[in-house]
């Protein structure tokens, strides 16, 4: 199956947020010996600098739709799936998408992203085997939009391997085998947040918070889109937060 050009779409405060964000991401190699390699150094304005594009991230209707969305699915808090399918009808008309959507469509965004089996869709004029999403066409998926996002190689690279290490991870929330804490998302937004405004004082910062709000910012340009791209960026949304949520040792 080939791989659609993705339609990208970032607020300012993204783009901007994002190259924050990419800067400080391959602005310290080598930065100094005293300096753990898993940290990075900030001043405070750039600190305040960052917390101020988060706040507004955060804030943004567009991220809200994608957690409350990831939410529902994966942590299992009791929305109702009419209620969530009319999240993801929302997501695409922000885009200007669709004024409707077929039944068959909220099927197959949850069939390919949930990673249940195979099925065959009746609902379709012309049934087809329809198939979850791999986890390694998912990264594929993943390099194409970060390529199309034109972001840092040095960047792309990291990313790419906080994603490629917390596999396991990712795969066991995905396949029900590990289930996350239904405030997973408010613990992830609130530690991040501390941890910014704790380094106004400490004046450093842990890579793997900038990594996995990076993920999270990149993935949000094709949410509301097509059902692969839309799949990408729900699948992508969960891996950053697990990675963050169950570190490992190897993470920088």
């Amino acid at each position: 199956m080939g791989i659609s050009k993705p339609d990208i779409k970032l607020s300012r405060n993204d783009k901007h947020l994002l190259a924050i964000l990419g800067r400080h991401l391959i602005g310290t190699n080598g930065f100094t010996d005293n300096l753990p390699e898993k940290q990075i150094p900030l001043t405070d304005s750039e600190a305040e600098e960052l917390l101020v594009h988060f706040e507004y991230y955060v804030a943004s209707k567009s991220f809200q739709m994608q957690k409350t969305l990831v939410e529902g699915l994966f942590l299992k808090t009791r929305i109702e799936d009419r209620n969530l399918k009319n999240i993801y009808i929302d997501s695409k008309k922000l885009r200007g998408r669709i004024n409707f959507m077929r039944s068959w469509e909220w099927k197959e965004y949850k069939h390919r992203l949930l990673g249940q089996e195979a099925i065959v869709d009746v609902t379709r004029s012309h049934p087809r085997l329809l198939k979850p999403m791999g986890f390694e066409y998912f990264l594929k998926m993943e390099e194409s939009l970060f390529e199309n996002l034109k972001l840092d190689s040095r960047v792309r690279e990291l990313l790419m391997n906080y994603i490629s290490l917390h596999k396991k991870q990712v795969i066991r929330v995905r396949d029900g085998s590990v289930v996350m804490p239904t405030d997973t998302f408010n613990s992830y937004i609130n530690e991040t947040r501390k941890s910014i405004v704790r380094s106004k004082v400490t004046n450093i910062l842990s890579k793997i918070c900038l990594k996995s709000l990076a993920i999270l910012v990149a993935d949000g340009a094709a949410f509301g889109t097509t059902r692969d791209w839309n799949v990408l960026s729900s699948f992508s949304m969960m891996a950053g937060v697990a990675g963050y949520i169950y570190k490992t040792d190897k993470d920088e």
